[in-house]
C-alpha cells in the first residue's frame, strides 16, 4: 500500500529467512500508489505488474486538490483492494509522511491539505483491513516519520483502536535504519508491527544492531568526483568561489562557526594569504563598500565588465535546520538527499582533501620552477598540466604606490580614482564577516570527522543546506597508516625497508619498544588525538617479501617487523594481491555448509560438530567462526529456533510419565528456561506426576514434616538431619518452605527479657538461664552483652531451675521484697554480692578508665598495659 517505486518490495524479494532447515523467500503480491511514474518504477524494480489507485475518498480528495475529481475518478473500495492483492501473509504500508515531517512547519501542517494527506494513513488501514477481513493477514507493516507519533498521535490512536477491533496485537516502535542496515548514514523511522494471534505466534524480534559506518567507508571505495568511469553524475558541483573559500576554512566536525574562530587582524586573517588573479580591466570584479557610492551604470553587468557588487553584510538566509552551506565531514554520512542540490540548500558539500592524482600521474604535473633555476625541455603543451612550465616569480608588476592594497577594516580609504582596479590602487577591503549569525543553523557549513557517523540524508546537497561536508585525512585517497617518528640519539634504529620515506618505518618499532600490537599504538594515538603522515606507497621489495610470507606462513607479526608495515596494512595488500596465508583455512564451500546445518538440526554441539566435521576431511574451524557462519546461515538454537509437533510431543510424554526433564533439554537441545516457557504455553505447567515437579530427590513425607515441626530449633541441625535422612540444606529449603524458625534465632519475648534482668540480679548462671529459655547458652550471653549485662562467672544451681522460677522471683512478698531462690542457692547471700560480680565490676571500671587514658596518652597506655600483663600472676 503506497508502494512508491518498490524500494521496500525490493528489499522482501531479496530477503533469504531461514528456521532452522526450512528455507523461505517472499514473493511480491504487487503495489498500489496514485502516481504513475512511481508504478512504473515500482514495475521495473520488483517485476510485479503494479496498480495506479487513488486511495482518498470524495472529501479528501477536494481538501487536497482544492477542487472536484473529474468524470472518470472512483472512490476506492475494500474490493478494489483485494482484487489487486489476492492471498497476502504480509501487507506493507508506507503512507505519504510530508504533513508528519518536521521539515514541514506545523501551521502548514493543520492546513486542510496536509490534514486530509495525513488522514490517508487511516483510510488505507481501514481499507485494507476490511478488504481481508473474513481472513485477515497476518502481519501488517506501517512505517512513516518519527514525527507521527507526536504530530500524528490522534490517528495513531485511531490506527491502533482500529486493529484491536480486528483482533491485531499492536507495537509502535522507532528504528534506525543505519544501525539495522550497517550504514553510513543515522536514518529513524517509526515502524507499527501489528500481528494476529491466531495466526502468527509470539516470534517476531528485534533485529541485530550494528554501529554506525563513518561516511569515509563508504566513499573511500568510490572513484575520485570526476573520474570518466563514476559517470557524469559523479561530480564536485559548480560552486562560487567564495563558498570554496569558505568551505576550505571550516574544520571537519564543525560547520560555519569554525570562521569566528579565525584570527584577524586589522581585518585580515593573520594566519592565511589569497593569492590574486592576474591583472583584470578596469573595474573589473570590483567590489564596493556598504556605505560607499556606486560607480556609473553601464550597460554591462558583468562582474566582470564594471564595479558592480556591493559587500553586503546581511545574511541571506535564516531557515533553522536547512543545512545551509553545510560541509560533510570526509568520515560522517550525509542528510536526506532532496531534488535540489544547491550549496544553501543543504549541506551536500564533502571535504575531500584528494587532489585527483595517482601513482601514474606525471612528476612534471602542476610543476613550479624556482626563480632563480633552470627550466626542463619546454613541450608542445602549454597548460599546467603538460609540463613544469610554471615559475615561482616574486614580482608583481608594475612598482606603483598601493598596487595590490588592501585596507584595513578600520581604516578609511584613500582618493577615488577612475580606475578601481587591484593593481591601481587601495581598493580592496578585508572583511571578515561571513555573513552568518545567530540565525544561522548550526550545520550550515558543517564538516563530518572521517570516523563520524552523519545526521539524515536529505535532498539538497549544497554545503550551506547541512553538514554534508567529509573532512578526508588521505592523500590521493589513500588511507594513512604510518607515522613520523623521531628516535632519540641513544636508541638503535628500527628494520630497515626499501622505502627511504619518513613516515615508512617507525611505526611496527615503536610496537615493540612498548610491547603492544600496531593495533593498540594506533587505537592509543586515536585517543590521545595524535596524528600521522600519509603512508608511502608499496614498493616492489615489500610487495615480494609480503607474497614469501603469505606462502611460506611466516606469522603476521613476524612479517610486519621485516616490512615496517602494521598488521592493517599488511591485511589490506594482500586483499589488494589476491593471496591468502598459509595458514588461514579456505572459504566455506557449499558442502561443508550443508554438511554443517544437518549436524546442527541433529542437535549437536557446535563443539562436537567441529570435531565430527574435521574428521571427516572438512578444514578445521574455530567455535567462534563457526558459530558466526552457522547464524548467518540463518540456524539459531534456544529462543530462536520455533517448536516443532514432534517436541511438543516429547515434552508432554515426559509430563505425563513423570519423567526427568534432563535428558529430553539435551535430547532437543534447548535449556531449562525453553523446556519451563514451552511447559507453561502448551498447559502443562503444575501437572507433572511427580508432587514436587521436576526435582530429582525423594519426596517428603508426613511423617517427616511433623518431626521437622517437632524437632526443628530444639536439636542440633546435623543430628536432625541425619534422622530425617537428608542434606542440611534440604532441611532448611523445607523448613523455609513450611515458614518454621529456628529456635536458637527466634526474638526474644517479654518474659524473657524480664527473666534475664532477674537472672542477673540473683546471681543465676548463664547456663540455668539458656536452659529455662531452651536456648543456646552463647546466643542468651550475646544477647545479654548487647544490652549491657555481664554475669561473668557463676555457680549452677540444683537443681536446675525453669522459667516460671526465675519469673516467681519478681513476685511480691508479706516483706515487701521480692522472693529468691534460697533453697536452690549453695551458700549465697541475697544481701552481699558474689566475688564474681564484685571482680565483673572492678574490671568494668578499670577498662573504662584505660580507654579514658589510652586516649589521652596512647603510647604510654599501652606501655603500662604491656606492662602489667607481664607482671601478672598466674
Amino acid at each position: 500500500m503506497a508502494c512508491g517505486i518498490g524500494s521496500g518490495a525490493r528489499g522482501f524479494n531479496g530477503a533469504q529467512p531461514r528456521v532452522g532447515h526450512l528455507r523461505a523467500r517472499f514473493e511480491c503480491a504487487g503495489g498500489i500508489d496514485v502516481d504513475p511514474g512511481a508504478i512504473r518504477n515500482f514495475e521495473r524494480l520488483t517485476g510485479v505488474k503494479g496498480t495506479v489507485m487513488d486511495l482518498f475518498n470524495r472529501e479528501q480528495y477536494r481538501a487536497f486538490h482544492g477542487r472536484e475529481p473529474g468524470a472518470d475518478w472512483r472512490e476506492a473500495i475494500p474490493a478494489d483492494v483485494r482484487g489487486v492483492f489476492g492471498h497476502v501473509d504480509v501487507c506493507l504500508a508506507s503512507y505519504p509522511c510530508k504533513g508528519f515531517s518536521s521539515l514541514l512547519s506545523q501551521a502548514a501542517s493543520l492546513t486542510a491539505k496536509y490534514q486530509a494527506l495525513n488522514a490517508l494513513t487511516l483510510r488505507g488501514m481501514w481499507l485494507t483491513l476490511e478488504a481481508y477481513k473474513d481472513d485477515p493477514i497476518p502481519i501488517l507493516l506501517f512505517e512513516n516519520v518519527p514525527r507521527i507519533a507526536t504530530r500524528g498521535r490522534w490517528l495513531l490512536d485511531q490506527i491502533v483502536a482500529l486493529l484491536h477491533a480486528y483482533g491485531y496485537s499492536v507495537n509502535e516502535d522507532v528504528h534506525d535504519c543505519g544501525l539495522i542496515g550497517n550504514l553510513a548514514q543515522s536514518r529513524k523511522r517509526f515502524l507499527l508491527i501489528a500481528r494476529h494471534p491466531d495466526k502468527v505466534p509470539p516470534f517476531i524480534y528485534q533485529p541485530r544492531l550494528y554501529p554506525l559506518r563513518g561516511v569515509g567507508e563508504v566513499i573511500g571505495e568510490l572513484p575520485l568526483p570526476g573520474d570518466p568511469r563514476a559517470g557524469s553524475m559523479h561530480r564536485v558541483p559548480a560552486l562560487q568561489w567564495k563558498t570554496w573559500v569558505r568551505l576550505a576554512f571550516v574544520e571537519a566536525g564543525s560547520d560555519w562557526r569554525s570562521l569566528n574562530r579565525l584570527r584577524v587582524e586589522n581585518g585580515v586573517l593573520a594566519d592565511y594569504g589569497i593569492v590574486p588573479e592576474p591583472d583584470m580591466r578596469e573595474n573589473a570584479y570590483g567590489v564596493c563598500r556598504w556605505e560607499d557610492r556606486g560607480p556609473l551604470v553601464t550597460s554591462a553587468r558583468a562582474p566582470g565588465q564594471g564595479r558592480f557588487s556591493v559587500a553586503d553584510p546581511r545574511p541571506f538566509t535564516t531557515r533553522e535546520g536547512s543545512g545551509f552551506l553545510g560541509v560533510n565531514s570526509w568520515i560522517g554520512h550525509v542528510g536526506t538527499i532532496s531534488s535540489r542540490g544547491g550549496p544553501t540548500n543543504g549541506s551536500y558539500a564533502i571535504a575531500d582533501p584528494r587532489p585527483g592524482y595517482g601513482p601514474a600521474t606525471h612528476t612534471n604535473l602542476l610543476s613550479v620552477t624556482s626563480f632563480d633555476q633552470s627550466t626542463r625541455v619546454v613541450s608542445g603543451a602549454v597548460h599546467v598540466a603538460g609540463g613544469a612550465l610554471s615559475v615561482a616569480d616574486p614580482r608583481y608588476g608594475e612598482k606603483r604606490d598601493c598596487t595590490l592594497g588592501v585596507l584595513s577594516w578600520s581604516m578609511p580609504t584613500g582618493v577615488v580614482q577612475g580606475k578601481s582596479g587591484p593593481t591601481n590602487g587601495t581598493f580592496s577591503i578585508a572583511d571578515p564577516r561571513p555573513a552568518y549569525g545567530p540565525d544561522t543553523h548550526r550545520h550550515v557549513l558543517g564538516v563530518h570527522a572521517w570516523s563520524a557517523a552523519s545526521g539524515v540524508l536529505t535532498g539538497n546537497p549544497k554545503p550551506t543546506s547541512g553538514a554534508h561536508c567529509v573532512a578526508d585525512p588521505r592523500i590521493d585517497g589513500h588511507p594513512s597508516s604510518v607515522q613520523c617518528g623521531i628516535r632519540e640519539w641513544s636508541k638503535p634504529a628500527g628494520v630497515v625497508t626499501g622505502n627511504m620515506w619518513v613516515g615508512s618505518g617507525p611505526t611496527a618499532t615503536l610496537a615493540l619498544d612498548f610491547g603492544r600490537s600496531c593495533s593498540a599504538i594506533y587505537a592509543r594515538a586515536g585517543c590521545l588525538e595524535l596524528t600521522e603522515g600519509n603512508p608511502p606507497e608499496w614498493t616492489e621489495w615489500e610487495d615480494a617479501q609480503l607474497r614469501a610470507g603469505y606462502a611460506r606462513s611466516v606469522p603476521l607479526l613476524q612479517l610486519a617487523a621485516l616490512i615496517g608495515r602494521p598488521l592493517s596494512g599488511l591485511s589490506g595488500r594482500a586483499g589488494l594481491l589476491g593471496i591468502t596465508h598459509a595458514s588461514h583455512p579456505p572459504d566455506w564451500g557449499q558442502a561443508e555448509m550443508a554438511r554443517a546445518l544437518d549436524l546442527a538440526t541433529e542437535g549437536y554441539r557446535y563443539t562436537q560438530i567441529i570435531a565430527m566435521m574435521a574428521a571427516e576431511g572438512f578444514p578445521a574451524r574455530t567455535l567462534s567462526g563457526f558459530g558466526q557462519i552457522i547464524r548467518k546461515l540463518g540456524y539459531g538454537r534456544g529462543w530462536g529456533r520455533a517448536w516443532t509437533p514432534d517436541e511438543d510431543a516429547l515434552l508432554r510424554h515426559a509430563y505425563e510419565a513423570a519423567a526427568s526433564l534432563t535428558p529430553l533439554r539435551a535430547r532437543l537441545g534447548r535449556t531449562a528456561c525453553s523446556l519451563r516457557w514451552r511447559a507453561e504455553y502448551l498447559g502443562l505447567r503444575g501437572t507433572h506426576a511427580n508432587r514436587n515437579g521436576w526435582r530429582m530427590g525423594p519426596d517428603w513425607t508426613e511423617a517427616q514434616e511433623a518431626l521437622l515441626r517437632e524437632r526443628y530449633g530444639k536439636m542440633p541441625n546435623d543430628a536432625l538431619a541425619a534422622q530425617l535422612g537428608r542434606t542440611k540444606a534440604a532441611m532448611f529449603s523445607r523448613a523455609n518452605l513450611l515458614g518454621l524458625v529456628h529456635g536458637y534465632i527466634r526474638p526474644f519475648s517479654a518474659d524473657e527479657t524480664r527473666a534475664l534482668d532477674l537472672a542477673f540480679r540473683h546471681s543465676i548462671a548463664i547456663a540455668d538461664l539458656a536452659a529455662a529459655l531452651d536456648r543456646k547458652a552463647c546466643s542468651v550471653s550475646k544477647y545479654a552483652t548487647n544490652h549491657g549485662i555481664r554475669f561473668g562467672r557463676r555457680p549452677l544451681r540444683t537443681p536446675t531451675p525453669t522459667l516460671g522460677d526465675i519469673l516467681a522471683l519478681d513476685a511480691p512478698t508479706e516483706r515487701g521484697g521480692g522472693a529468691c531462690l534460697i533453697d536452690h542457692v549453695i551458700e549465697q547471700s541475697p544481701e552481699r554480692p558474689h566475688a564474681d560480680d564484685q571482680h565483673d565490676a572492678r574490671d568494668a571500671r578499670r577498662e573504662r578508665r584505660t580507654r579514658r587514658i589510652g586516649r589521652r596518652r596512647p603510647l604510654r597506655h599501652e606501655a603500662r598495659r604491656q606492662e602489667r600483663r607481664l607482671n601478672r600472676r598466674p
